[in-house]
């Protein structure tokens, strides 16, 4: 009687909650139950709180209180419940309203705060901006998500009653018009023929979105028809001429291909906001556990069933390579539910084994992952935690960084920065080596390349790198590519931290460093994986701590013979002799050209960046041409004995390792054995165009990608960003300077260098910029590249390209805005500004516009307010000069800005 009374309470405490509803509390209290079930009060609530202390059910300690089932409310809201006891139903339904399935518009996106996060802040600015938005292009792969992303930016504008609550959001599938583009123009734009009036979905969307999916299949000549919507917000029905009618329906595309694809030029210019959605193989292991968790809670909820899953089914699942991205991941999921479910007896629960999933992940299994031992218990779904490996490496990074700032603060020495550094590491060691667990065969492929890759270079630097360090480094390095999404937000938060970091390393441990970037260069080329800059720092402070008193060779002996193997032969025999590995060796067949040696040997110096010293000894006089090969490679010293022996080579290895001045060693030898020596210096700074802006570094760089069209891939000059803030406050001692020779300085102010000429982007504009290149860079280019960068800014330095280079805006419309604003400042001024003068106004005020737009901060200048009080006209012309410009983009001149405006008027005829 027991048994079965307290059952026949649970179960309708179950059913209850599964259709729970606030307005309807009364149903879990023991007083109605008891009247309910026809059962006593206190018998009622004893059990059910019997039932509270096993953990099934949950208890609100209200007036009066209610008893709830717990995994029936976790099924409901796709939320663990974690504890059993609440004091309102307010402290349950705030806990309850936290879990994704409540989420609003963009908070649904998993990855909407890392791998899609850029794209939520286009669309979110691209419906916000007044009055009826701007146009947005969603591209992306199929089945990556493009038209949820489309529709919850609809839910977003809804949210933020942007459009009307009671409005739709319609789509069209334009591969369906992909050959009758008259039916999609009647479907868009309506018609009014032979007295038939039919509105389009411009009108029926008007104050909503519309949204055009596969638009690469729109026609041009439909094409051409919507720009004209899209310039003014007019359109005519087909079979009207002489009406035109509005709307204010935001405009939403997606596509497969490639946006220059897709669409014609002319409106893809009209399209401000381009986002592109990833491939389900480009966002982290993370991401991609989040995914596979939300749609087996989808398929949970729809079948009403508790879903537990093998340790393997999840790693098959998070290993697979999705060819048709979340779309497909989606399909595997709902497959192997219905497949389990098939196969089910049990009324409750749902388990997924390997074997109910499709057999394209089936026979995958050997390729991605390590069959387990089948003895670990399964997985219950709502009880599931996401893997926390990103979490405990940040806290990691973060030990790192800040025990770093207190060394470079003073405030402890830098043997206590190592002790502690290294005490963060062994922390995570211990966490990587006993608490992780590895079965994916990529973390074996990585630890045989490490091992293989710190076996040479310990013996070629006689440096110690333990064995756990790479263990280690192989699971960091997995790791960090499977979440990368993650790591690239915490390191653009500490971005200053690690770039402080980095530099004092590099600058106080060179030959650490050396050996780190070597180590780096080899995993670069042989797993084609980049070490980011937080495992670089890893990576040096290993090194240092277990080689306290590191001295490295500075200079790199490179034996060139002809022949097969004699080199070879004289390289490994004196190298053995030292006990060190010194030299390396080039053999090269007797008939090959001392410019095919060059190249090769350039190849190779080049790809062991590090040393000062470059010593050739080669084994004919005529090989000592190659020197002059080398001239170009910057910052070496190169040294070349000719008609080398092994005696020779001995000798010249044992001053190596005395760390004897190169230049002394070699004319002592070269003197007891008779031969020849040269040393050939390179010691120069890269030549270098410094692109700068007062609008930011962001204005700087796209005038960069305008620039860079001019030049070959192959080019001699560096073009480099720098802040023109810092360049103001440093000017020539700044940073930059010692690290580069400075050609010229481009950008929008002249920060105003005594010996550096300036080009102005207003020059560029206007053409007058190109008389300055061939003096500039004579020394650096041919007559013909030349030619070709003049070629180039001419055609890429228009002002239209370059106003649409420099701000999101539509060009055509604000440029308008921006010359008649002039127009009528002159007007008012009574003056004519010089040409070159109305085109740094132009560009200067169209970028300001866009920065207005955006929100961004612009510094204030001092002496504003004493200005601004002191000429009233000039504010008052500027502000009527500007008035539909402010009107229209829903800004306002800063004062700071007027005083811009009045300087830079002032220096007209300058």
């Amino acid at each position: 009687m027991y048994v079965q009374t307290k059952k026949e309470l649970l179960d309708y405490i179950e059913q209850c909650t599964m259709d729970f509803q606030t307005e309807a509390l009364h149903r879990y209290s023991a007083n109605y139950i008891s009247r309910e079930k026809n059962i006593s009060r206190n018998l009622v609530s004893q059990y059910l709180n019997e039932l509270v202390k096993e953990g099934i059910l949950i208890k609100i300690n209200s007036r009066p209180v209610y008893f709830m089932h717990r995994k029936s409310l976790e099924r409901l809201y796709d939320v663990k419940v974690t504890k059993s006891l609440f004091y309102s139903i307010d402290e349950l339904m705030e806990m309850l309203l936290r879990s994704d399935y409540c989420q609003k518009d963009f908070g649904k996106a998993i990855g909407n705060q890392l791998s899609l996060s850029y794209s939520v802040e286009q669309c979110k600015a691209a419906v916000r901006y007044p009055p009826f938005g701007l146009p947005i292009l969603i591209v992306g792969s199929t089945g990556t998500g493009k038209s949820y992303f489309a529709r919850l930016t609809y839910e977003y504008a809804v949210n933020n009653k942007l459009i009307d609550a009671a409005s739709n959001f319609y789509v069209i599938n334009c591969s369906e018009f992909k050959n009758d583009s008259d039916k999609l123009g009647r479907l868009v734009f309506g018609e009014n023929q032979d007295g038939e009036e039919r509105k389009g979905m411009l009108e029926m969307a008007d104050g909503s979105i519309l949204f055009f999916d596969e638009v690469h299949n729109l026609a041009p000549d439909f094409q051409e028809r919507l720009f004209i919507y899209m310039d003014n917000g007019r359109f005519q029905r087909i079979g009207e001429k002489d009406r035109w009618r509005a709307s204010s329906a935001r405009l939403i595309f997606a596509t497969t291909k490639k946006p220059e694809e897709a669409l014609l030029k002319t409106l893809l210019r009209r399209i401000p906001f381009v986002t592109q959605m990833p491939d389900l193989e480009e966002r982290s292991l993370n991401e991609k556990e989040e995914l596979i968790i939300f749609f087996l809670k989808k398929e949970a909820k729809r079948i009403g069933r508790e879903v537990y899953f093998s340790r393997q089914v999840l790693n098959i699942l998070l290993n697979y390579v999705y060819k048709e991205n979340v779309g497909e991941l989606e399909n595997v999921i709902r497959m192997s539910c219905a497949a389990a479910y098939l196969n089910s007896t049990d009324d409750v629960k749902l388990q997924i084994m390997s074997y109910h999933l499709p057999a394209t992940l089936l026979s995958d299994i050997k390729a991605s992952v390590e069959v387990e031992d089948g003895k670990e218990p399964l997985i219950y779904l709502a009880d599931f935690q996401r893997d926390v490996s990103m979490d405990r490496m940040t806290s990691l990074f973060d030990d790192l960084l800040n025990t770093f700032l207190k060394y470079a603060e003073n405030e402890i020495s830098f043997e206590k920065f190592l002790e502690a550094g290294m005490e963060h590491i062994y922390a995570y060691y211990d966490y990587i080596v006993f608490e992780r667990c590895y079965s994916d065969v990529k973390v074996k492929a990585i630890i045989k390349v490490l091992s293989s890759v710190f076996e040479e270079i310990t013996d070629k630097y006689a440096v110690v790198i333990p064995a756990n360090c790479g263990f280690v480094l192989s699971r960091s390095i997995y790791t960090i590519t499977q979440f990368y999404a993650s790591l690239e937000l915490w390191e653009k938060r500490r971005l200053e931290d690690l770039n402080h970091c980095l530099e004092w390393l590099h600058s106080k441990l060179p030959q650490e460093t050396a050996v780190a970037a070597e180590v780096s260069s080899a995993i670069k080329g042989n797993l084609d994986l980049q070490l980011n800059q937080i495992s670089e720092i890893f990576l040096i402070l290993n090194i240092k701590a277990y080689n306290r008193k590191l001295e490295l060779n500075d200079t790199l002996g490179i034996i060139i013979s002809h022949g097969y193997s004699t080199a070879g032969s004289i390289a490994d025999t004196c190298n053995q002799l030292l006990h060190f590995n010194i030299f390396n060796a080039i053999d090269m067949p007797l008939d090959t050209k001392v410019s095919e040696i060059a190249l090769k040997l350039k190849k190779y110096i080049l790809g062991h960046a590090g040393y000062r010293n470059i010593l050739l000894l080669v084994d004919m006089g005529s090989l000592e041409e190659i020197g002059k090969e080398l001239e170009d490679i910057p910052n070496i010293k190169i040294g070349i004995i000719n008609h080398i022996s092994t005696q020779l080579v001995l000798e010249v290895g044992s001053r190596i390792l005395q760390r004897q001045p190169m230049d002394k060693y070699l004319e002592e030898v070269c003197k007891e054995v008779h031969s020849s020596c040269k040393i050939i210096s390179t010691e120069r700074k890269i030549p270098t165009i410094l692109f700068t802006s007062e609008l930011g570094n962001e204005a700087a760089e796209r005038i960069m990608k305008l620039f860079q069209h001019g030049f070959s891939e192959k080019r001699h000059i560096n073009l480099v960003l720098y802040d023109y803030y810092e360049l103001l406050k440093n000017q020539e001692i700044a940073q930059v300077f010692s690290k580069y020779h400075i050609v010229c300085v481009v950008g929008t102010l002249d920060p105003g260098f005594k010996d550096v000429p300036f080009i102005s982007l207003d020059d560029l504009v206007t053409n007058k910029g190109t008389a300055y290149l061939e003096k500039i860079f004579v020394p650096y280019l041919t007559k013909k590249e030349i030619d070709f960068l003049e070629e180039k800014i001419v055609e890429n330095f228009s002002l239209q390209n370059v106003v649409e280079s420099l701000t999101i805006l539509n060009a055509d419309t604000l440029l308008s805005f921006v010359v008649n604003a002039v127009k009528r400042l002159q007007a008012l001024l009574k003056c004519d500004l010089n040409n070159k003068t109305i085109i740094g106004l132009y560009v200067h005020i169209c970028c300001l516009v866009e920065r207005l737009v955006t929100k961004a901060v612009i510094e204030a200048r001092p002496g504003e307010k004493e200005f601004i009080r002191k000429e009233k006209q000039f504010v008052s012309y500027v502000n009527s000069a500007f008035r539909e410009i402010q009107q229209h983009y829903k800004i306002q001149l800063p004062d700071g800005e007027i005083v811009f405006l009045y300087e830079y008027i002032s220096h007209n005829e300058e």
